[in-house]
């Protein structure tokens, strides 16, 4: 039970508690102070903690341009009144859709000039590889005449001068020849940086219609028509919600009961009597260095996709690994009710809002802490069922502190 205790105040320091100060009382002449209440309740564990889970979409994208300029259309759907309205957060999209286009125009130039630097550049291949075969030729014809003159002039029957001028055509049309070759070889580099940029155009030109990569729903739009659109920026939110994940955290001593694949039911408030079914997808490795609880996520299939992202769940973890209260119940508070002694760092206390004499008053208790049930936790003594505890505007109260309790 001495382990326990010391996790549940490990748990309540890592929460970020607040911390109880033991100032003198506040003038009455300050108006009250507005803080946020909760009624404590009895609570009995259904053989296991109960937590709350929070519906995200099973994948989720942001979609920007690639390229900028002013945007000209943003794809139409028939609203509810029948008539057409540009897409908005809630709406569907299926993969390939266009979802908005930018001005084309100007790419449409570029993809044209790129396109006649290409033409001339092939224009040009066509040149020289006539001119490379003009002179290979005529260094085949030199090689012949130049071969003929060594053997004459090797029997003394050609003239030393005739024997000079064959070789120097020969030397001459081979020069020609690896001209020509160069030429040709530049011409080719010139159409593969062509080739290169207009394909660069074509690719950007076609940019400028942003398509949907997957069937889902758009979460968020943030672009409007005629808005000068920068590469980059994230024009729509776009979710895959056929299966969703309920996530939620757990603390140390819970998370070594769920194993991948394990499956679990939640339930929600917003669809009373229905139980989803899912398995679990992910554990996270490391505490969150916050909260010291371990994301979990759940992941269920919604092709009816009746559970909507930001729904809450609930589930409960069981068969439960500690002791259970007992049917009678305990009382049961929010962990951020608790208030840690700056004083007597292991004591911890609740402001209780008192009404007596028509005023309310913050009156601060020492409470003894029990089990956590999820970001609740049981007070063994201290407190009663219908007290009622500050759980928020609390940060700065003092004992006997004049409050407004608000919504």
């Amino acid at each position: 039970m001495n382990t326990r205790r010391y996790l549940i105040i490990a748990a309540l320091f890592a929460c970020g508690l607040i911390t109880c100060c033991t100032k003198v009382a506040k003038t009455v002449d300050q108006p009250p102070t507005p803080v946020k209440v909760n009624t404590v309740e009895s609570y009995s564990a259904p053989g296991g903690a109960r937590y709350s889970a929070s519906i995200a979409p099973g994948s989720q994208v942001q979609v920007a341009f690639s390229v900028g300029g002013f945007l000209e259309k943003i794809m139409q759907v028939k609203g509810a009144d029948g008539r057409l309205r540009n897409v908005q957060q809630g709406d569907a999209v299926s993969s390939g859709a266009i979802l908005a286009s930018v001005r084309t125009k100007d790419y449409s130039v570029k993809v044209d000039q790129a396109g006649g630097q290409l033409a001339q550049a092939l224009a040009s291949l066509a040149t020289s590889t006539s001119q490379l075969g003009e002179a290979e030729a005529s260094a085949e014809k030199a090689r012949l005449d130049f071969e003929r003159a060594q053997a004459l002039f090797a029997t003394q029957s050609l003239t030393k001068s005739d024997y000079d001028s064959a070789k120097t055509q020969h030397d001459v049309s081979s020069a020609r020849v690896q001209t020509a070759r160069s030429n040709l070889a530049v011409v080719q580099a010139q159409i593969a940086a062509a080739e290169a940029a207009h394909t660069a155009a074509t690719i950007s030109r076609d940019d400028t219609l942003l398509r949907s990569p997957l069937d889902g729903l758009m979460l968020q739009r943030a672009v409007e028509v005629g808005e000068l659109i920068t590469p980059g920026k994230p024009a729509f939110v776009l979710a895959d919600t056929s299966f969703v994940k309920a996530q939620f955290g757990v603390p140390d001593l819970e998370v070594h009961n769920l194993k991948l694949g394990s499956s679990l039911t939640v339930e929600l408030d917003a669809l009373p009597g229905r139980e989803f079914t899912g398995q679990i997808t992910s554990v996270s490795p490391s505490a969150d260095q916050k909260t010291r609880l371990f994301e979990v996520e759940v992941s269920i299939r919604n092709p009816g996709r009746e559970l909507k992202v930001g729904m809450i769940a609930s589930l409960t973890l069981g068969p439960a690994t500690r002791p259970t209260p007992g049917d009678e119940g305990v009382p049961v508070v929010p962990l951020n009710a608790i208030v840690r002694s700056k004083e007597q760092p292991d004591q911890y206390s609740v402001f209780v809002v008192d009404s007596a004499g028509g005023k309310e008053r913050a009156l601060l208790r020492h409470v003894s802490l029990g089990e956590a049930y999820g970001n609740r936790v049981a007070v063994k003594s201290g407190l009663k069922a219908g007290d009622r505890v500050v759980i928020a505007g609390g940060s700065r109260l003092v004992e006997g502190e004049s409050v407004q309790v608000i919504p």
